[in-house]
């Protein structure tokens, strides 16, 4: 059976396909992304999308409004939304499926997912420790200093957070 999801997927490929939309029209595209690979019947296809994107022309700006979903406020209540942008940015910037053409410093994507723990969404902190944890794993030697003190800052946010889900008081 064909559902709305779906459907909505194949013109979104169509449309990436055939580079039929415009920077303009970049962020609901992402953010309708980012909320289907929520859903584990179009995981892999909505990564497959995001990847043409990410390896388009627009691939950076892509890259900015990734990041820029998981900075804004409004996005607090939207959990679908902003681990689909962690599952994303991780992915494609240091992940198994790394896209090298976009070679980001991690340093611009590491303060991002550390101002999305503020929102306090459990499934969110869960995909922030994933993603830094396939950093660590993938990248430790080519960390710098400046890269190591993000990752601390996130791992001391993920620790607070970590007290109030157990009702501990943080020493």
């Amino acid at each position: 059976m064909v559902t709305d999801v779906d459907l909505c997927l194949r013109v979104l490929d169509v449309h990436v396909l055939y580079s039929l939309f415009s920077v303009a029209s970049l962020e609901p595209v992402v953010e309708a992304l980012c909320r289907a690979v929520n859903i584990e019947d179009f995981c892999h296809r909505s990564w497959q999308i995001i990847k043409c994107v990410l390896k388009s022309d627009i691939g950076h700006v892509t890259l900015g409004t990734l990041c820029n979903i998981l900075e804004l406020e409004s996005n607090r209540n939207h959990w679908a939304l902003v681990r689909g942008s962690v599952f994303f940015l991780g992915m494609a910037c240091w992940g198994s499926q790394r896209i090298d053409t976009l070679q980001p410093s991690f340093s611009a994507i590491l303060p991002s997912l550390y101002r999305c723990l503020a929102f306090d969404k459990p499934i969110v902190a869960y995909e922030v420790i994933l993603s830094v944890s396939r950093l660590i794993k993938s990248y430790y030697e080519q960390l710098t200093p400046v890269e190591w003190d993000q990752m601390f800052e996130i791992l001391v946010e993920l620790q607070r957070y970590y007290y109030i889900l157990a009702g501990m008081a943080i020493a």
